[in-house]
Formats: C-alpha cells, structure tokens, sequence
C-alpha cells in the first residue's frame, strides 16, 4: 500500500488501534536494543528508555507493545505497519508534544453520535457507548479523521453515507456490535479506508456490495461471526487486500473464484470454520500467498494437489487440530524449498509420507499424534533423521515402541527388511574376479 506524502508524519497516539487479532508464523524474531522481549507472550517492553521515537525492528509477532514512561514527540503513520497482530499498545505517562489531535468519549453512556470535535480532529475514540445506529454524515468537519472507533457500541445500522467526508480515514473499528449486514452506501465516502475490523458481529455473508466503495482495503476482519460461505463477487472490489480473517464463523464452502480478484493476498486465515476439505480450487490465482491457515477445521483427511496452486509462494502452513487421519503421499506436491513451516500437531495421524522435497523448513510439528511405528513408517523416519529440527513426532503403537521419538527409534526399524536393503546399497560388495590390493602410501 502506498502511503501519500501528506501522511508523512502525525502527532503521538495517531495508530494507538491497530488492534489486529493474533496469529502465529515463523518469522525471524529480533528485538530493540533498549527493550526486552518475551516472545512466548508476543510481548515488547520498552518503559522508561527515554526514546524520543518509536525503536524499529519490533517482532512481528508483537501482540502488546509497552511504551510508557517515555518522551515520544510524534508517531508517523507508518510506526505499526508491520506489526498485524498488535493489540495493545501502552502510551502512557509519556511527555508528549501538545495538540495530540485525539478527541475522546470512550464509556461515556452516549445514545447517540456526538458532533462538535475539533477539525483538525485525527483520532477519534467513540468506544464502549450505545447508539444502535449510526446516521448519515455523522461526522461532519473531520476531514482530517484518520481514525475512528466506535467497539461495542450496540451499532446494529450504519446509515448509507455515515462516512461522508472521511477522505482521509485508514482505520475503523466496528467489531464487537450488532450489525448483520452492511448497505452498498454503507462504507462510501472513505475512498482511503485500509483497515477494516468487523469482528465479533452477526454477519451471515460477507458484505461484498459494501466493500466494492474501498479500492484501498489492506486488512479485513471477519472473525467471531456467523459466515457460512465465501462465493464468487464476495471480494470483488478490494484488489488491494493483504490480509483477510474469516477465522471462527461456520464456513462450509469457498467457491472457486471467491478469492480470485485479490491477487495481492498475503495471508489468508480459515481456521476453525466447518470446511470438509482444502478449498484448492478458490486458492488458484493467489500467486503471493504467504500464510493459509486451515486449523481447527474437520478435514480428516488430505488429498493428491491439495495446495498445488500455491506452490510457489506459500511460506506458512497450519494444518493442526483438523482430524487428519489421512495425508496422501502427493497431498503437498507442488510444494517446494519456499515452504518453512508445516503445522500437524494434534491431529489423528497414524503415518505420514516422507516430505523430501521440503527442503526448506524451519519448522515442522508432528506432536499429538498416535503414530504406529512399524516398517511402513520407515520412510518418515529416514526423512526425520536428516532434518536437524526437532518435530515432536513420537510412537503411540505398538506397546513396545510407546513413548518413543520416531527420529530416534532405529531399533523399531532395523529389523524391516528395506532397512538391510539400504544398508547393502550404500556398501556394495566387491565384484567377482577382482583383486583388492593395498599398497602403502597410494590410494
């Protein structure tokens, strides 16, 4: 997404929302210099360090971010972009430049919007308030708006043209309401909207008409709400979109198509819905998909080219907690050295094919599964042993080999006979009629 020059630099507590929900990848972890990084929590502490500005190179992974107790002066908007899973973010006690632009009238028992902010206006905090319905232009004279919050609010309506005027909003926060669905007008007069948080609402479907007035729509979340399909046109206007959550609704079905018109998909997350098997056909014409997040759905088992369309860009993997009993020996065909984290844990995998052609993984967790150890698992073994990673894998059956690591369990092996066979292939015995001479100090 390209930033204008306008947006270059606001004042302190501009982005204070980008409360994204948690997700979970791989990524190289690094932490500032003057913070301290717990990153089993996803928590970055940086109090009392008197910065001046935000440090750099926070985790991705970062969920609460504490910053209090410092001298930041300004914030550009740009200071938590690459941070998607930030949800909390302590400024406080912090010696501010003043005019910090932020109006707001959080919990304040209001029934009904309430008007006469300050133009120069930019960050607007209306949360925890109950007017069911938000009217037309309920905003007048914020042009500089950039970000609005308007969480648990009973919002059950937002009016056709509530957002006139908001030429310059990025960021606005609907989720824990009432609504059910969104009018096409719903959303017009914010042409820069990128980030969209509906989560925690009643919506039956996707509000597809509504999200065609946001060409610029990076991240879109649906998650907590009652979806039960993703269909063709459902994304046709965000082409812009990055990251989509649909986590926790009750999707059976993504139809071919769905997904097609967002080319510049990142991270697409599906966990915990109600889908039988891997949507193949609605991931095809995603060519930068990174993450797909499967988890928690009752797939039970894995077919030949499940995830071929996304062969050449998908990094992140998540499978786990999908009562898998079965994976077909060319379910990951296609994918290659790009993929390097594969999730499986928690499934009710009893074997699992050899994965040579991942060569790439930098993580692969194959606990909570009742793996039999028999010789139709020496293949995975052998492919076990030469990764230098550790995968959790371990031998439920038999009764003898319980308890045991499947990478480390070569007396459960050494007796099937492919195993002798190998080791007979890698020392050939010397061919009839030839003479093995040793000469001292020669070859």
């Amino acid at each position: 997404m390209e930033w204008p020059q306008r947006f270059t630099r606001v004042p302190l507590l501009l982005l204070l929302l980008l409360l994204l929900g948690p997700a979970w990848h791989t990524a190289a972890q690094r932490c500032p210099q003057p913070c301290i990084c717990d990153n089993a929590r996803w928590h970055v502490s940086c109090r009392h360090q008197n910065l001046t500005e935000v440090p750099g190179a926070i985790p991705e992974l970062t969920q609460r971010l504490d910053l209090q107790g410092n001298v930041l002066r300004v914030i550009p908007p740009a200071a938590f972009r690459d941070l998607p899973h930030l949800t909390h973010l302590d400024l406080r006690h912090c010696q501010c430049a003043p005019g910090s632009r932020h109006s707001s009238c959080e919990g304040r028992r209001l029934q009904a919007v309430p008007r006469g902010f300050p133009n120069d206006t930019q960050l607007l905090d209306l949360r925890r308030n109950h007017f069911p319905s938000v009217p037309r232009e309920a905003f007048p004279g914020l042009s500089h708006l950039m970000s609005l919050h308007l969480q648990h609010c009973g919002i059950a309506e937002l009016e056709s043209g509530a957002l006139t005027g908001l030429d310059r909003l990025l960021y606005l926060y609907l989720s824990d309401n009432q609504l059910s669905g969104l009018s096409a007008a719903a959303l017009q007069g914010a042409p820069h909207l990128g980030y969209l948080y509906l989560e925690r609402n009643r919506f039956l479907q996707v509000p597809g008409a509504a999200l065609r007035a946001l060409p610029s729509l990076v991240s879109l979340h649906l998650q907590d709400n009652a979806l039960e399909r993703l269909g063709p046109g459902d994304l046709a206007g965000v082409r812009a979109l990055r990251w989509l959550y649909l986590g926790r609704n009750r999707i059976t079905q993504v139809s071919p198509g769905a997904l097609g018109t967002a080319r510049e998909l990142e991270k697409l997350y599906l966990d915990r819905n109600q889908l039988r098997e891997v949507p193949t056909g609605a991931l095809e014409g995603l060519p930068a998909l990174q993450e797909l997040q499967l988890s928690g759905n009752p797939l039970r088992a894995l077919h030949d080219g499940d995830f071929r369309p996304m062969g050449r860009s998908l990094q992140h993997l998540f499978l786990n907690s999908s009562g898998l009993e079965q994976i077909s020996p060319g379910a990951f065909s296609g994918l290659g050295p790009g993929l390097q984290s594969l999730h499986l844990q928690k499934n009710e995998l009893r074997a699992l094919p050899a994965l040579p052609r991942l060569i790439g993984l930098e993580l692969i967790d194959l606990s909570g599964n009742p793996f039999h150890c028999d010789c139709q698992l020496l293949p995975l073994h052998r492919w076990l042993t030469g990764l230098n990673l550790r995968v959790g894998a371990t031998c439920a059956t038999p009764p003898s080999a319980r308890g045991q690591r499947v990478k480390a369990a070569v007396a459960v092996f050494e007796a099937c006979p492919d195993w002798a066979a190998r080791k007979a292939k890698r020392t050939p015995a010397s061919r009839p009629g030839t003479r093995r001479t040793s000469v001292k100090g020669r070859p």
